[in-house]
């Protein structure tokens, strides 16, 4: 994998083209997306520098200001804060109209997870920040709170709760100089190869073999979409080349299909029980494994990242508290005799 700013100031130029030919443009992506069988969708640093993430290769991109010394200016955010843009939600909308089929991403930011794709609708080719997996039997692990500890060899100090494992827990951050696991690589390419039309959201396609996924696709004879500021090595192959920010691109094209954006909401399934004098908690994802999501029960925090949080009861009711990334407040939830499961939503932009 190459991991350097652009040396071209052509390439680093950013392309601005005006309202009304984004829009013609934007009316085209819908109309090719409607006639498509198989819309997947490539995204770059570019769909999530909205949220707040600096992209890497952009005037004031991570790369771009080390290469020049100037490290000091790198724009600093949490990621566990960030909150998935406009152009993330329609996505997911796109995907559960059954127009969009798949995810391609090298992005680790955790935000096409947080924000509703489906984990075997999306190839995550460098990783997620947010996950971690038993390095024994595999087992993943979706936290709450970034699972690297900065080791070389990948291991979060954190074992596997499977029963009859304790295998050590590893991140799934690719480092510089490593390989993509082959897993992805062929998800990617397996799904690049089956798509009639393949869409670049905010990449610069530099880096390989991610960059030549999309390329798979115009080689088998499918269309070829970019949506970027600045120029990239496929231009020349694309059939439609929007330089423009994905949000206004999407918002364009959701218009044209008639699909309102979803606003961010944090959807949490927890379940809760009582355990002789103890009250239960735990938190699972959309296929009812098990996430570090919550932070404390009744008051009580634990150590141990373990997804099952307990504490003494205090009566009927349990008292879960989030780690707070988006300000949500601490839930009063009712026990029951049996495993109650609860649905909760939050949205962050209004607090409630």
């Amino acid at each position: 994998m190459a991991f350097s700013a652009h040396k071209d100031e052509k390439m680093l130029e950013e392309l601005h083209e005006k309202p009304d030919v984004v829009l013609d443009k934007s009316k085209q992506l819908a109309k090719m997306i409607k006639e498509a069988k198989k819309v997947t969708i490539f995204t770059g640093a570019g769909i999530s520098t909205a949220a707040g993430i600096p992209d890497y290769r952009g005037p004031e991109g991570v790369w771009t200001l080390s290469a020049k010394g100037e490290e000091d200016k790198i724009k600093k955010m949490d990621m566990m804060k960030a909150i998935p843009t406009p152009a993330h939600m329609a996505i997911v909308r796109m995907m559960q109209e059954g127009v969009v089929h798949h995810v391609i991403s090298p992005n680790v930011d955790g935000l096409h997870r947080k924000s509703g794709v489906p984990k075997n609708d999306l190839t995550e080719l460098h990783g997620n920040s947010n996950i971690e997996y038993c390095n024994k039997c595999q087992r993943e692990y979706l936290r709450d709170f970034s699972v690297s500890a900065g080791r070389s060899d990948h291991l979060t100090g954190r074992h596997c709760i499977a029963a009859g494992c304790n295998g050590a827990l590893e991140d799934t951050i690719i480092h510089f100089g490593e390989n993509l696991p082959m897993g992805a690589i062929q998800s990617g390419f397996d799904h690049a190869q089956s798509s009639d039309v393949h869409i670049v959201l905010g990449s610069s396609l530099t880096v390989s073999p991610a960059c030549d996924m999309p390329r798979e696709t115009k080689v088998k004879g499918g269309k070829l979409v970019i949506i970027n500021l600045q120029r990239t090595p496929l231009d020349n192959d694309a059939d439609l080349r929007i330089h423009a920010p994905t949000n206004d691109v999407l918002t364009n094209v959701m218009n044209e299909l008639s699909l309102e954006i979803p606003p961010f909401v944090l959807n949490r399934t927890i379940a809760v029980w009582r355990d002789g004098d103890d009250s239960c908690a735990c938190a699972l994802d959309e296929e009812r494994a098990p996430m570090t999501l919550i932070k404390a029960v009744n008051g009580k925090k634990e150590t141990d990242w373990s997804v099952i949080r307990r504490a003494p009861s205090r009566g009927g009711d349990v008292e879960v508290e989030f780690y707070g990334h988006y300000g949500e407040p601490k839930a009063v939830l009712g026990l029951g005799d049996k495993c109650v499961w609860y649905k909760l939503t939050f949205n962050p932009l209004k607090g409630g």
